[in-house]
């Protein structure tokens, strides 16, 4: 592995467009670069702007090839100082930025793109750890690739890594992970005239930097509600950390926003809580509205953020 120092995340000079992205990944084929150039920790921002709509494919599932792209990104790392143990180092939610899956069935390959990799990452059948119709994981030396369809209709992908690493003048190891998050998108025209209640888990990952630990942050499950009129969308996103072993409730981010024509939304976040500040961007997918899905950014004066993502789902038909 090669040693960098660490700083802030830098915007290469053009992003690649998310359509661009799709077809760029498909024709990738055998192509990439297996070792692509270590990526700095990404800074977070206090109230990141909301991300733009993404281009999907039409039909996102692991029965068929696909490739789609997508402006819904956010990105993680922890790090391990020289005989230390592993602590949250930073994490952002990215804007003005895309990337993007491309998916073979026979012989199974996934390619992976996101915004500050030079080229697609590869990952072929031989590198399959684990796979399901919801489910797929793959790795090859200190590279993963974990691919999460819960409900059918969104797909997060989930590109991890290692690297030798300098934070300040610390020696260590740094542990990112960059998330492209797909959607199939909603074809009905139909009113809404009941209200639509999802359920589901948010990922939420954070803390303060250079001394949370991994498994300290959690999220419990969360209901999201859209009017019967189609107008609003409300909830709460709940963090909670661990204190002495105690899960202690540190964060109650509340949503109360209007949803799009399309379905979409974006919002300024409250802390009922623990003043924090951010900011979310979402929409409803899915052919007949199924699924919710919102990635989110929030950060507190005292140097603690939190990125995550949301998807949820209506009750299954009886």
């Amino acid at each position: 592995m090669k040693t960098k120092v660490h700083k802030t995340l830098r915007k290469p000079a053009l992003f690649i467009g998310a359509a661009a992205t799709a077809m760029l990944l498909a024709s990738c084929g055998g192509s990439n670069n297996a070792n692509p150039t270590p990526t700095p920790t990404p800074t977070g921002t206090a109230t990141p702007t909301p991300t733009p709509t993404a281009t999907t494919a039409p039909d996102v599932n692991f029965a068929n090839d696909f490739a789609a792209g997508s402006a819904r990104l956010y990105i993680y790392a922890y790090f391990t100082p020289t005989g230390g143990i592993e602590v949250f180092s930073d994490a952002s939610r990215l804007a003005n930025a895309s990337g993007g899956i491309a998916f073979t069935v026979s012989p199974e390959n996934v390619l992976f793109g996101f915004t500050d990799l030079e080229d697609p990452v590869e990952f072929d059948d031989t590198t399959l750890v684990s796979g399901s119709d919801t489910l797929r994981t793959y790795a090859k030396g200190d590279e993963k690739l974990t691919l999460e369809l819960p409900f059918g209709n969104v797909l997060r992908a989930s590109y991890e890594r290692k690297d030798a690493d300098i934070v300040s003048t610390e020696p260590g190891e740094l542990r990112s992970r960059r998330v492209v998050v797909i959607v199939d998108e909603v074809s009905t025209t139909d009113d809404i005239t009941a209200d639509l209640v999802y359920t589901g888990t948010p990922e939420v990952i954070g803390g303060t930097p250079g001394t949370t630990l991994p498994d300290a942050i959690t999220a419990p499950a969360r209901n999201f509600t859209v009017s019967a009129t189609g107008t609003t969308l409300t909830g709460t996103i709940q963090v909670f950390q661990d204190v002495n072993g105690t899960p202690t409730l540190i964060a109650e981010l509340e949503v109360d926003t209007t949803v799009g024509a399309s379905g979409t939304f974006n919002t300024d976040l409250t802390d009922a809580t623990g003043g924090f500040t951010g900011s979310l961007s979402g929409t409803l997918a899915g052919a007949n509205r199924e699924e919710i899905v919102f990635l989110f950014g929030a950060s507190h004066t005292d140097g603690r953020k939190f990125v995550g993502s949301y998807i949820g789902r209506l009750p299954a038909a009886p």
